[in-house]
Order: C-alpha cells, then sequence, then structure tokens
C-alpha cells in the first residue's frame, strides 16, 4: 500500500453544511497548512477542482480506510467550537 492514494476527506463549514472530496495527500496537507488564514484555496480533488472560503470552513475530516486506521485527523479552524458545544444549551432546572 502506498501512502500517496487519494482519501476521502469531509470538509465541515459555519451553519453546518459539509462536503467531501478525495483528494492525494500532499493536496490535503497544502490544505491544512492554509487553514486559519483567510481568502478563497482551490482544492484540486479527484474529481475537479473544489473552491473553498477558508473563513467559513469549521473543520476537515479524514475517513477511516479499510484497515481501520485514521487517515487524516480532524483538524479544526482555530477557535472554531466543536458542534455538539455550540448547541449545547442549559437545561431547566427540575421542578421540585
Amino acid at each position: 500500500m502506498s501512502d500517496e492514494r487519494p482519501q476521502r476527506i469531509g470538509i465541515g463549514f459555519i451553519g453546518g453544511q459539509s462536503t467531501s472530496a478525495r483528494v492525494n495527500p500532499a493536496e490535503l496537507l497544502k490544505l491544512r497548512q492554509a487553514l486559519g488564514t483567510a481568502g478563497w484555496y482551490e482544492l484540486k480533488a479527484e474529481d475537479g477542482t473544489i473552491a473553498l472560503d477558508l473563513a467559513k470552513v469549521v473543520f476537515v475530516q479524514g475517513v477511516r480506510d479499510l484497515t481501520g486506521a485514521l487517515r487524516a485527523p480532524v483538524t479544526r479552524r482555530p477557535g472554531a467550537a466543536r458542534t455538539s458545544e455550540a448547541r449545547r444549551t442549559p437545561r431547566p432546572a427540575a421542578p421540585g
């Protein structure tokens, strides 16, 4: 097995939308290095180029390969809250 095989990644955005793409490891590394900057980024994927507004990217997540190993860990934009934390609301006090 070569580490140069394209791998499926998920990209999450502010507001809850997400998309996925198959990218080679070098392109994934470039994307990770660009996270936290402003502006647009052109991600070269297997099936075309995806234009990403980096200010709206919340996470980049790798997908497990057939061996169960996580090929690309989750990378969060600096200062971005986790989705579960952002949606968490305090419960009202129980009557009693």
